[in-house]
């Protein structure tokens, strides 16, 4: 077994998503300045997957959806 660490925020649901296809995750709720700065790196995460979405018309509206 693969055990794959994230460390970074999530959407809702998305334990659920992972519990359905069977494999387990943990989490954990963050607040104040842990959460602000978890959110500023997922926005530059996702602004990053913008850029490399280039010409891809397809890519680019999924991660402009995701930003």
């Amino acid at each position: 077994m693969t055990k794959k660490i994230f460390n970074k925020l999530v959407r809702d649901k998305i334990p659920e998503v992972i519990s359905a296809n069977g494999a387990t995750s943990k989490t954990r709720i963050v607040q104040g300045d842990e959460f602000l700065q978890s959110l500023s790196d997922k926005i530059v995460e996702e602004a990053i997957e913008v850029k490399e979405a280039g010409n891809n018309r397809k890519e680019l509206i999924k991660e402009l959806g995701d930003v």
